[in-house]
């Protein structure tokens, strides 16, 4: 099932709310690469996700998971049971995530979390580091 959000997520883009409106109208992922690359329904679909049409390939995902595995990177899709309860309820919530460790954490009642950039500076990785840790203070 993996491979499939992540040819939507290839397809939509990250943090694209229509990803749900999608998964909504289909009702799994599976459901709806067989109804937009096999059977050519792009009516939910933009301009743009209409051009990545052709790039976004289930042979792509798996290049990404083998990256992933290789690079022991974790994978949860957002209807999958490792998925955080708390951050399937909010508004537009991802439906891949990338992630290293455990994400047992965030269904804790407080939880602060940090995202940046890949290739952030080290003073931005120091102030970011700072903050969380005085914000878990």
């Amino acid at each position: 099932m993996t491979e499939y959000y992540l040819w939507l997520l290839q397809l939509m883009g990250p943090a694209n709310p229509e990803s749900h409106a999608v998964l909504q109208t289909y009702g799994s992922a599976k459901q709806a690469y067989t109804a937009i690359k096999e059977k050519g329904d792009t009516s939910l679909l933009t301009p743009a996700a209409k051009k990545r049409l052709e790039t976004a390939t289930l042979e792509n995902a798996e290049l990404i998971l083998r990256h992933c595995k290789k690079k022991n990177i974790r994978i949860a899709v957002l209807d999958g049971e490792d998925y955080p309860y708390r951050l399937r309820n909010i508004y537009n919530p991802p439906i891949v995530l990338f992630y290293k460790g455990t994400l047992k954490g965030l269904d804790n009642e407080i939880c602060v979390g940090g995202v940046g950039a890949r290739d952030a500076t080290e003073y931005t990785a120091k102030l970011t580091r700072r903050t969380c840790v005085d914000l878990a203070r």
